[in-house]
């Protein structure tokens, strides 16, 4: 097996600065590089990772516990965070745990005793004082209150994208809105659906909220039956859904009904018509929650307690662009 000593001596550099380049610890100069490069490959050098963690105290092994990847916004940030751990020599864990707080707390518990280097949360339910206490915790789409300066928070502004689509809804003219929201002990959730209440209630607009998962058959054909003009959904599965009972009810999509979705996943442009929906920055949202938990491992200043993305409201086919004629008015 080759060591570190084995590439210097091919590289004709010393030890301590092979093994600088490879903790990525220290300066080391950029024709040093090439020449250890060269060397690495020339060996096919595989380094002892265990050997390194015991070194240096520390698995470089991150904890991703995420509620589910049937919903693709949680899936693309997985693969987002992922790829940026690999880039920074770390590995990535991944826990899901469909919304159950029982095997939220084995995870985490699995976690502490294998000594991983942090975690990111994009759950929060359990976030217990020997959590955070004993490991840096980045939460993900997710804000708690805590005093705790262990706990970092990225997030895009849920209160703010709803907002923007309840008012855009408003300003295409609809005049009966409809929000299907999702589970209230979800932080992203609630606020979608206290930002849509809002806005309908200053504009004297007629609304109903209610939980797309929950209905009955008979409850979504009476649903059908009120006739609502607007609709924006808490994410965009919900809204591939509600597309796809529109489609069956034979409601014309954007004449009859406009539909706003939240998220940005990648299938919202590949349904028919293409989903309107507040973009979240996913990739972004990813690689920086990433990054300042390594940072934080790593012991470099990291100053940024709250990171808060805005997120954008792309018009897509399911929404009437302004300006266009609906119902014989033209839409302000």
């Amino acid at each position: 097996m080759k060591t570190i000593k084995d590439v210097a001596r091919l590289a004709g550099i010393g030890a301590s600065t092979v093994s600088r380049y490879l903790n990525n610890n220290g300066y080391v100069s950029k024709r040093a590089k090439d020449k250890i490069d060269k060397a690495l490959k020339e060996l096919d050098y595989q380094p002892n990772a265990l050997a390194r963690a015991v070194r240096q105290q520390r698995t470089y092994t991150i904890g991703l516990v995420i509620p589910t990847i049937s919903n693709q916004f949680f899936s693309e940030i997985a693969i987002a965070i992922e790829q940026n751990c690999i880039d920074r020599g770390y590995k990535t864990m991944l826990c899901i745990t469909n919304d159950d707080e029982e095997k939220e707390k084995k995870y985490i518990d699995m976690i502490l005793q294998n000594r991983f280097s942090g975690i990111i949360l994009a759950t929060g339910t359990y976030i217990s004082e020997r959590l955070e206490n004993h490991i840096p915790i980045v939460l993900i789409d997710r804000i708690i209150d805590s005093s705790n300066t262990n706990i970092i928070t990225v997030t895009g502004d849920h209160f703010g994208g709803a907002e923007e689509a309840t008012r855009h809804l408003i300003k295409l003219g609809c005049k009966k809105l409809l929000h299907l929201c999702g589970p209230e002990k979800t932080e992203p959730a609630y606020l979608r659906k206290k930002a849509f209440e809002q806005v309908a209630r200053d504009h004297c607009i007629d609304y109903k909220i209610l939980v797309f998962n929950q209905l009955t058959p008979s409850q979504l054909q009476q649903l059908f039956q009120e006739q609502y003009d607007g609709v924006f959904t808490w994410n965009d599965v919900t809204a591939i859904q509600f597309i796809s009972e529109c489609h069956a009810q034979k409601i014309k999509i954007p004449e009859e009904v406009q539909i706003i979705g939240y998220d940005g996943i990648k299938m919202s442009e590949l349904i028919y018509p293409k989903l309107t929906t507040v973009c979240q920055p996913i990739n972004h949202l990813g690689k920086t929650a990433s990054d300042v938990l390594i940072n934080r491992i790593e012991g470099k200043k990291e100053k940024r307690q709250k990171v808060i993305f805005k997120n954008i409201l792309v018009e897509r086919g399911t929404t009437i662009k302004m300006g266009k004629i609906r119902g014989g008015e033209r839409s302000e």
